[in-house]
């Protein structure tokens, strides 16, 4: 829900920190499959690219698949 992605960016430069999470099954496909879990705006910001691409070019049940076999249980 980029909604919510959106209230977590403002929560986190409102409190000057990470307070808050947020981010679509997309970017976590994306983080899992491209990027590290570390805490960065460079690799957020990254992430949010590359999670644009993925869904102009994949279909949501594609990038669900994806996603359920790539995270841990």
């Amino acid at each position: 829900n980029w909604d919510q992605v959106k209230l977590s960016v403002e929560k986190n430069l409102e409190k000057g920190r990470f307070a808050r999470g947020g981010s679509t099954i997309s970017q976590q496909l994306v983080k899992n499959l491209f990027f590290t879990t570390r805490k960065d705006p460079v690799r957020k910001l990254r992430e949010l690219i590359v999670t644009r691409w993925l869904e102009e070019d994949l279909s949501k049940a594609r990038i669900l698949e994806l996603y359920l076999n790539v995270i841990e249980w």
